[in-house]
């Protein structure tokens, strides 16, 4: 009769049978119906409410809410833009929002932003959460319209029926030839609709042929474990099999049970432990794994110590489940100010995988994966299209040569009727030797291209404070993990001194930037390596320009070596990468570095470089923002020999001229000294400057090896305050290059 939370006709009959109800009567109706998860009863609720009095334009809006619930996005959108139009006040903040969240997923992306920026200047008194919401949306579309440019090379089938049923399938994990999943449906034994009750969720279960992913019959798992009176999902095994873990729901409210295999079937299930199920709180979606000898829990939570929302924990299985360790979170890398859910650690590489409404995807729930020990899982990578599209994609499952998940990506039947909410799909994975992997989101660099800069950041003086090497030793991923282990210090230093409110907003716009940012940056980077290997291995070769900036609280010349040494992090990074898998590329010079050190050149001058100010000039936003280095571009050049590398370093040419202080509207003459310090002769052909209020006497010469030149510029103060201004020096050796030159002068 109803495809579960899709078939929007099952709402109007409940209308008839409730129609003397008083608003409060709707009310409170429809509270109870979203408390157990019956949002196509709710929305009828408030929508009868709604109708019976029109000024009460929450009871609208709550309407709008239950039908995005269920996945009528179509009517969700109709009823949003509805409250929108009567909300003359602009006080229903979340029918906006709601309503541009509902374009992203719609794949509506431009429209979505457009929203999205209209919100923040529109809804300035909305919720803090909300806010941050839009503005974290806001960086997620701009990275779903790059992953939406490529395809993974899987094909994502829809399992066929009975295993998808009408109604919503989900959850599925197979162990050994058997596959377990979770089915919601309605009670359909009666001719009246108005009378049509929701079934509990049961597992399922169903062989499954893994070499051709071909599912038996599936019927209701043990009876023991599917108890009627609550909803049960997410059946797993131990390694052994001897005991299953799995969650049990009355409502909203979830906790999880384990059960043992017996002679007879399974045990009364019992409720684990109250640190994993803490009173007041949901835990729920179980994975359980043996990493290091050692078998675990994973599971989802809104318990205490989370990041946001629902967050993932891990737990040790001590005497064979009788015991548990501590849980522990997952950590903020991979929680958010969002909902972390359905967590699967693959062994096979080390990753854990899960879905997020918070990490930038293309719309609702999207798949990601960290690799790492647990203690230090990697920052999250997107899996991309196919796995993901934009609607809600969760549970995934890995295993040899397949995988499972679970989307209510919309669909056509045989029928010409489209479809929605929760089915399992599966796929087959590449073979081992295939260049196309998990994280192959983009197809080569060329395409790379348009989106550079990936941007890096670094703690105040970091690597290696108080040191004038332009070398470093360390990896930039070292750099980044002490970097985010000093959040809390960033919160308590940029809040210090402000007013509850203030200071909490501070906090917030730090935990923000370290994940629209800092997190960001790793996460780019790490796609760009991943298409950086492939096209190596393809035979190509590359020069990476990298450009590196400074906050203005040190002097220009140490900021330039300090810029060095970040731009040598990223070095390291680059010949430590999957143990050296570049190393050779490296070293004959297949990848060559362009490095464009600034110092604080182009600092924001509104930075404070008040060293006793550390509020200001270490701990603020906009003095973290200037500590970076990009990654500008990527230069496609064939048959590059190692001798070239030489050829990049051998103009040595001062990087920055420092005037001093000069008065407004005169004229300052300086030396400019160039040097070819390699063995080839060089060819100068352009000195090229921002504009002709810098010039230099001569722009074309050749420099013999060893030869140094002395070149006069004049300045003109033309305008006051801080000025830098840029110069290009174009030279050709073996190959076409360039140097930047910035002069600066504070004109008074």
């Amino acid at each position: 009769m109803c495809k579960i939370l899709n078939t929007i006709a099952c709402i109007f009959f409940v209308f008839s049978l409730l129609s003397q109800s008083s608003n409060n009567g709707w009310i409170k109706k429809g509270l109870e119906a979203e408390q157990k998860l019956d949002y196509a009863a709710a929305a009828a609720y408030y929508l009868e409410g709604y109708k019976a009095n029109e000024d009460q334009v929450d009871l609208l809006l709550n309407h709008a809410h239950s039908l995005r619930k269920m996945n009528e996005n179509a009517k969700a959108l109709l009823a949003y833009d509805q409250v929108i139009e009567k909300d003359k006040n602009k006080t229903m903040a979340e029918a906006f929002f709601y309503k541009a969240l509902l374009l992203k997923i719609k794949g509506s992306y431009e429209e979505s932003k457009q929203m999205l920026s209209v919100f923040s200047k529109t809804y300035r008194r909305a919720p803090s959460l909300l806010k941050r919401r839009a503005k974290n949306e806001l960086v997620s579309i701009d990275v779903a319209q790059k992953i939406v440019l490529d395809t993974l090379a899987l094909e994502v089938q829809r399992a066929d029926e009975p295993l998808n049923s009408k109604y919503a399938d989900f959850a599925p994990k197979v162990f050994d030839n058997t596959l377990y999943y979770a089915q919601l449906k309605y009670d359909e034994n009666t001719k009246e609709a108005t009378n049509i009750k929701q079934k509990p969720i049961s597992i399922i279960q169903a062989s499954v042929d893994t070499s051709v992913l071909d599912f038996g019959k599936p019927q209701t798992f043990d009876l023991m474990v599917n108890n009627s009176a609550y909803h049960q999902a997410n059946f797993v095994l131990t390694k052994d099999r001897k005991l299953g873990f799995f969650s049990r729901c009355e409502g909203r409210d979830c906790a999880l049970y384990k059960t043992k295999k017996t002679a007879s079937g399974w045990s009364e299930p019992q409720m684990l432990p109250m640190t994993i199920n803490p009173e007041g709180y949901s835990s729920t979606q179980p994975f359980v794994v043996e990493v290091s000898k050692k078998e675990y829990l994973f599971f989802s939570s809104n318990k205490r110590g989370g990041k946001g929302g629902f967050d993932i924990f891990y737990a040790e299985i001590k005497n064979n489940g009788d015991r548990f360790s501590t849980p522990k979170n997952a950590g903020r890398t991979i929680n958010s100010p969002g909902n972390e859910v359905t967590p699967f650690y693959n062994t096979q590489d080390g990753c854990l995988y899960f879905s997020s409404d918070w990490h930038h995807g293309l719309g609702g729930y999207d798949i990601f994966k960290s690799c790492g020990p647990l203690k230090s899982l990697s920052v999250p990578n997107n899996v991309g299209i196919p796995l993901n599209s934009s609607h809600n994609d969760l549970y995934f499952a890995l295993y040899d040569q397949y995988g499972l998940l679970s989307s209510n990506r919309p669909y056509i039947t045989a029928s010409d009727t489209q479809r929605c909410c929760s089915d399992i799909y599966a796929f087959k994975y590449p073979p081992k030797d295939s260049t196309d992997t998990i994280t192959d989101i983009y197809t080569s660099l060329e395409q790379l291209n348009k989106y550079l800069p990936v941007t890096l950041y670094f703690h105040n003086d970091r690597p290696d404070p108080k040191t004038t090497d332009t070398l470093t030793s360390k990896n930039y991923l070292e750099t980044y993990t002490r970097y985010t282990d000093l959040i809390d210090t960033y919160k308590k230093e940029y809040a210090k001194g402000l007013d509850d409110t203030l200071a909490q907003t501070a906090q917030e716009d730090i935990e923000d930037f370290f994940f629209q940012k800092v997190d960001k940056g790793v996460s780019d980077l790490q796609m760009f390596m991943a298409l950086l290997e492939k096209e190596l291995k393809a035979g190509r070769s590359f020069l990476l320009t990298v450009k590196g900036y400074a906050s203005p609280l040190a002097k220009s010349d140490y900021n330039e070596k300090l810029t060095l040494r970040r731009i040598s992090s990223l070095q390291n990074y680059v010949k430590q990468y999957k143990n050296g898998a570049l190393l050779s590329f490296l070293e004959n010079g297949n990848i060559q570095f362009k490095k464009e050190p600034f110092g604080e050149y182009r600092a924001d001058t509104t930075v404070s470089d008040n060293f006793h100010d550390v509020q200001n000039s270490v701990y603020s936003i906009k003095a973290a923002q200037e500590r970076k280095i990009e990654v500008l571009s990527v230069s496609l050049a064939q048959n590059i020999e190692t001798s070239k590398a030489e050829t990049i370093s051998s103009l040595e040419v001062d990087s920055l001229i420092d005037l001093g202080t000069l008065r407004y509207g005169s004229k300052s003459k300086s030396e400019l000294t160039l040097k070819n310090t390699g063995s080839d002769t060089l060819h100068i052909y352009d000195i090229e400057s921002e504009c002709s209020c810098t010039v230099v006497n001569e722009q074309e010469f050749s420099l013999a090896p060893g030869e140094r030149k002395a070149l006069d510029i004049i300045f003109k103060a033309t305008k006051k305050g801080v000025v830098t201004r840029k110069m290009q020096v174009l030279y050709t050796g073996k190959v076409q290059l360039s140097k930047i030159i910035y002069v600066k002068a504070d004109v008074k």
